[in-house]
């Protein structure tokens, strides 16, 4: 499950799936040429390998604790953030928008992208599976320490932790008691903040603009990304 609904694969399968998404990506593709900006074109290009690498990147943590906040950062940015900012920039770039802009443009899509992904793993310890529209707690079943966990493994507590992620241990009474270690450590809470503070930063980065309409759905945006939660 994908936002509520059934995957691709789920209802026609791999093969299916990859094929939908090489079309997918060739549509895209075909747009982003139409718009016959060379920077765009190749700020898309660019994006497509962050977007992989940020896959890659998780896919080469699964079971290790000693996953950091540093390496948490870099991997959200590939993973998620870049695309945000990509768009924002875009955007920006074709509205004939200034250089200042443009980078302040950028820099919201940035914060946001990085205040989203931090809430979307927040939501997999704590969210309602119907409202958040996939199953939850796949990240820890799955070996992928966010920033919940990087934050509960800094607790005096965490050694036990450490020793099941490096053993790949994650039965559904190994991921009950990580839950639990996350809820006590009030890391939860810490990784709200940190997200909000990304959120505040994207609205600093609109401070530059008049008031508009545009503007004001900016702000709401940022806003909202960080209220998914309640």
């Amino acid at each position: 499950m994908r936002r509520g609904k059934a995957t691709i694969s789920n209802l026609w399968g791999q093969k299916a799936a990859v094929l939908a998404g090489d079309y997918i990506f060739a549509a895209s593709a075909t747009q982003v040429c139409a718009t016959q900006n060379i920077r765009v074109i190749r700020r898309f290009s660019e994006t497509i390998m962050e977007l992989s690498l940020g896959e890659l990147q998780e896919m080469e943590i699964n079971f290790n604790s000693q996953t950091n906040l540093s390496n948490y950062l870099e991997r959200i940015y590939n993973k998620t953030a870049s695309l945000f900012s990509t768009s924002a920039q875009s955007g920006a770039i074709l509205s004939g928008c200034d250089e200042e802009s443009i980078k302040s443009l950028q820099s919201y899509g940035y914060n946001i992208g990085m205040a989203f992904q931090i809430i979307d793993d927040i939501l997999d310890f704590q969210g309602n599976e119907v409202e958040v529209g996939k199953p939850i707690q796949t990240d820890l079943a799955n070996g992928i320490l966010t920033l919940p966990s990087i934050y509960a493994l800094e607790s005096d507590f965490s050694d036990k932790y450490i020793s099941i992620f490096d053993q790949s241990n994650t039965s559904a009474e190994v991921i009950s008691e990580f839950v639990e270690l996350v809820e006590n450590s009030k890391s939860l809470e810490r990784s709200f903040t940190t997200a909000t503070e990304y959120s505040g930063k994207a609205k600093m980065d609109l401070e530059k603009f008049p008031d508009s309409d545009a503007k004001e759905a900016l702000e709401f945006l940022a806003d909202y990304i960080i209220m998914r939660k309640m």
